[in-house]
């Protein structure tokens, strides 16, 4: 009764922010540019009406659903990891260079688990570095994982206009295409991430590290006192949460891209885009797809909106702003009440 109670709020808050942000951002669109909320709303439904804008909004929701599968791992601990963007892009990165570069060993559909194992092991060792400095040297992790962002995407605009970078581009900058083999169909990368919101939900729920993770997301001091090494876990869980959003970025590039760009033309925000995901769902792995999804139709419709109506697709980030802050705000005299 708890639990249904708890989630008929939460449903009821989450139609409360969209409301707040679809009327900030149609107010936005209308004094800026013109556009009437009507054909804002009639953009949404042309992406709901054609199987190609679907499918499009499904492959631009998967980066965003396995980032925000890893940040409820971490959130749900109290770690708040705001690095998967950065995370995301670095997997994509490694990912598709082990692609590329071991496309002539390796001549079949194994290149792309490797490829896959790859971008999930670098994006566990990118989220490695600031888990340890807040476990072992209490550094805020908002800070370190943020500032990781900005690092991964010089890293990534770096190694694409350097070594990285296709000689037979005529002079564009982007990297060899993702072999054939290493590439993954929608349906298939749809799957892993059903899948992976199982284990995820099995971890958490049904696993002696998910009932970890929530005492020390409860209370550092509890947890403690109950024996349990907060620090290693904190590592381990936050690791995981890197690897998750790493096989993201991968995900991302060998269904939608094909080949690497320059870092804001390859993720317009989907790391970001996954905090709102992982609080849409409420921090429940059953429900990162189906928010994610949603957001993917969101970026689907500023596509849109830019096309019909030359706005800029980038407008699309107030409205997820707004959603963020009108999901968050609710939260906060509580969490000051508490002291966390």
């Amino acid at each position: 009764m708890r639990e249904r109670s708890r989630a008929l709020r939460h449903a009821a808050r989450v139609a409360a922010a969209f409301t707040a942000a679809f009327a900030i951002y149609a107010a936005l669109l209308y004094a800026l540019y013109g556009v009437h909320p009507i054909e804002i709303l009639t953009s949404l439904g042309g992406v709901l009406a054609t199987s190609k804008s679907l499918e499009r909004s499904i492959v631009r929701s998967l980066p965003v659903a396995f980032s925000a599968l890893g940040l409820v791992v971490a959130f749900k601990m109290g770690y708040w990891n705001i690095g998967a963007e950065g995370q995301l892009l670095v997997g994509m990165l490694v990912g598709t260079a082990c692609a590329v570069t071991l496309s002539n060993e390796v001549d079949s559909r194994a290149l792309a688990l490797i490829s896959l194992a790859a971008a999930a092991a670098s994006g566990g060792l990118w989220a490695l570095l600031p888990a340890y400095l807040r476990a072992r040297l209490e550094v805020n992790e908002v800070l370190s994982t943020l500032m990781m962002n900005y690092v991964a995407a010089a890293i990534f605009d770096y190694i694409v206009r350097g070594p990285l970078r296709d000689p037979r581009a005529y002079g564009f900058i982007r990297s060899p295409p993702i072999p054939a083999q290493a590439r993954l169909e929608i349906s298939d990368a749809l799957l892993a991430c059903v899948a992976l919101s199982a284990l995820v939900l099995v971890l958490l729920e049904l696993t002696r590290y998910g009932y970890e993770v929530k005492v020390v997301g409860a209370s550092r001091t509890v947890a403690e006192a109950s024996g349990i090494d907060h620090r290693s876990l904190l590592t381990w869980m936050a690791t995981l949460s890197g690897a998750l959003a790493g096989l993201g970025g991968f995900v991302v590039a060998s269904t939608m891209l094909g080949v690497l760009m320059e870092s804001s033309r390859v993720s317009p925000g989907y790391g970001y885009t996954a905090i709102i995901a992982a609080w849409l769902a409420n921090l429940h792995p059953a429900l990162v797809l189906p928010a994610s999804l949603l957001l993917g139709v969101i970026y689907e419709a500023g596509a849109y909106i830019e096309i019909l109506h030359k706005v800029p697709v980038a407008t699309t980030m107030v409205f997820q702003g707004v959603l963020l802050l009108a999901l968050a705000v609710p939260g906060l005299p509580k969490r000051r009440t508490s002291g966390r």
